[in-house]
């Protein structure tokens, strides 16, 4: 075997291999956006909830006093 097939199969190799980590990582990065999206996205649903619960809250007084 050659130096140069030798080389040819080491870049056949080590190419793919450095695009699956390169792609590897970068899903992961994704996956961490998403994941502070979903939370961000979650205490605002929690807030909205609590204030929903606050003006039923005033309403139901409202409606208790007439």
């Amino acid at each position: 075997m050659t130096f140069d097939q030798i080389i040819t199969i080491i870049g056949s190799i080590v190419g793919p291999a450095l695009g699956a980590v390169a792609a590897y990582y970068a899903i992961r990065q994704d996956l961490a956006v998403l994941r502070v999206r979903v939370d961000n996205h979650g205490d605002r649903l929690d807030e909205l909830h609590r204030r929903a619960d606050q003006a039923h809250a005033r309403i139901d007084d409202v409606l208790s006093k007439g």
